[in-house]
């Protein structure tokens, strides 16, 4: 049964939460997400303005960054479907959160 849009925002969420918990254990993972969004710049695969949104996230002081991650707006549920989170969430942690959302 094909899931809606509300359970697919819900389940970003999850996730991007999951990453900042991630990212306040093991801070060395920040080189992941700057590797990705990097990528994503050079190669196109996010479009730029999505891209330039991020890197002005990710220079935000670290507590709004995180209240940003999870928040319910229109903007962060779209910046969520083209994230530079990919590859810091482990994969059980991440199986977890979408076995919780099926």
């Amino acid at each position: 049964m094909p899931q809606s849009h509300q359970t697919i925002d819900q389940r970003s969420r999850a996730l991007h939460l999951a990453v900042a918990r991630e990212l306040e254990a093991h801070p060395e993972k920040w080189e992941i997400v700057w590797q990705n969004l990097a990528r994503d710049e050079q190669s196109g695969q996010a479009h730029a303005s999505y891209a330039q949104r991020w890197r002005q996230l990710l220079e935000l002081p670290w507590e709004e960054l995180k209240a940003k991650l999870g928040e319910a707006t229109e903007e962060m549920d779209a910046l969520r479907q083209c994230s530079p989170f990919s590859g810091v969430l482990p994969n059980e942690e991440r199986w977890r959160i979408f076995e919780e959302y099926r």
